[in-house]
């Protein structure tokens, strides 16, 4: 019977916006955040699959050793990006919210909704050419990222172009 992997317990300081950590998402060996980790971990505790969360708990935590430099400036710009991403989509939330509360659609309402698209646009490419970017540079280190995690996160299992490797279903 295999052990389960135990939930990461986040210390004061960790898990902010910016910081580097392993599997945010299962199939995402690593990624910068753009929101403080206990969002993510309430997210994980809610809404996933009950057997899915201890494995997801355990793999979610801050990168602790040292990551090839390609990789550290690929993450802090795809973290700027993602910010940026995340302010775009609220903004153009909050447009689209304005034009739907008037009644007659109005040339101010109009444009901030144009501006607020043309800038979330902007913001998607900027994000997917950042993403991209950073999956290059783990890609390219993948065997020395991959003993860091394995070191780090003791029990847990990745396999690049998968994901995170879940225990089956307890019917």
């Amino acid at each position: 019977m295999s052990k389960r992997p135990r939930p990461y317990k986040w210390k004061e300081g960790e898990g902010n916006v910016g910081d580097i950590v392993w599997c945010r998402h299962h199939d995402r060996l690593i990624e910068a955040l753009y929101e403080h980790a206990i969002y993510r971990v309430m997210h994980i505790e809610s809404y996933k699959p009950r057997h899915q969360r201890p494995t997801r708990l355990c793999a979610f935590r801050p990168v602790k050793g040292r990551l090839p430099q390609a990789v550290t400036k690929a993450c802090a710009v795809w973290s700027k990006a993602a910010t940026t991403l995340s302010e775009a989509d609220v903004a153009w939330s909050e447009a689209v919210g304005a034009r739907s509360w008037t009644y007659a659609v109005c040339p101010e309402t109009v444009a901030a909704l144009s501006k607020a698209e043309s800038a979330l646009s902007k913001a998607e490419s900027a994000w997917s050419k950042a993403d991209g970017a950073l999956s290059k540079a783990v890609q390219d280190s993948l065997p020395e990222i991959l003993a860091l995690f394995h070191k780090e996160c003791p029990g847990v299992e990745f396999r690049w172009g998968h994901g995170l490797v879940f225990p089956e279903v307890q019917e």
